[in-house]
């Protein structure tokens, strides 16, 4: 008999669909969000779009949101730019239903309005998230599959180093702790290299979180 810790308490839900109030619905080109941070009331998103449309999708959210600030911009190659912004944690928002579920986020791709989102909860809660969703989102589709685990991005020493110390420092705080400059002088190492440090880090975790699905922009 296999024990409690062999069976995967988790299966993955992938759903999609439009959500009426969204700024989603404002966007005529895709965008892909690759991570979150709930900070009590606000929300803390990492988003990849078209470089030629950064500042019109920053327009769009600064209008839609009553908090809203730009944390950083990062070009990513491929004529894409992965916008970090800092925005009011909405009540109505898939986001929300994830985090009340206990749910852990997967990948989220939005298009012309139609979003689909992948995130994996306990296997007692699977019938809770359809309901919940189906409030949020007129719904196209909504699977359920097994939830695979997939290996961390590889960071080197001077990776580790200097993100630990930057984690301790609350450079990734918001509002930030810490700054480059006084994190990079308790390292001991030039600014540059700090932050030639941390690109690479957001790089590789950026890169892992893109690849742990197969729902991609364009």
């Amino acid at each position: 008999m296999a024990s409690r810790w062999e069976v995967n308490p988790y299966v993955l839900v992938r759903v999609t669909g439009v959500h009426g109030s969204c700024w989603t619905n404002n966007l005529p080109y895709p965008t892909q969000m690759f991570h979150y941070k709930a900070m009590g009331e606000l929300l803390r998103m990492s988003i990849l779009v078209p470089k030629r449309t950064r500042r019109d999708f920053l327009e769009v959210l600064r209008k839609y949101y009553r908090v809203f600030h730009v944390n950083s911009v990062q070009d990513m190659g491929d004529g894409k730019v992965m916008v970090t912004v800092v925005k009011n944690f909405r009540d109505f928002s898939v986001i929300r239903v994830i985090e009340e579920l206990g749910g852990i986020f997967r990948a989220n791709l939005a298009d012309s309005g139609l979003e689909t989102w992948e995130f994996a909860v306990t296997r007692n809660r699977q019938g809770e998230a359809l309901l919940r969703l189906k409030e949020l989102l007129s719904m196209k589709d909504f699977q359920v599959m097994e939830f695979r685990l997939f290996k961390e991005p590889k960071f080197t020493e001077s990776e580790l180093k200097v993100l630990r110390k930057a984690l301790e420092l609350g450079y990734f705080d918001y509002p930030r702790r810490a700054n480059s400059a006084e994190v990079s002088e308790a390292l001991g190492i030039d600014r540059s290299t700090f932050i030639y440090h941390v690109r690479s880090i957001q790089r590789k975790l950026a890169s892992y979180i893109r690849d742990r699905s197969d729902i991609k922009a364009s």
